[in-house]
């Protein structure tokens, strides 16, 4: 299991650190991943994505809409 502590912020490249990925590319460079049974989202928020993409993604106290 991923551990992360509340409030900090990683990069991608800390995430997959963490999950002993490696490789370059890959599913680890789209947006949601599956790892050890877990989802991880990759979501920007207030800013758009590597394609220019601009989801309305936005912090609601702790939830992440």
């Amino acid at each position: 299991m991923l551990r992360f502590e509340p409030g900090e912020e990683y990069s991608r490249a800390d995430v997959m650190k963490q999950a002993g990925h490696t490789a370059e590319g890959g599913h680890w460079y789209t947006g949601i991943v599956k790892h050890d049974g877990e989802f991880v989202v990759f979501a920007n928020v207030g800013t758009e994505g590597r394609t220019g993409h601009d989801y309305d993604n936005r912090w609601e106290v702790d939830t992440l809409r």
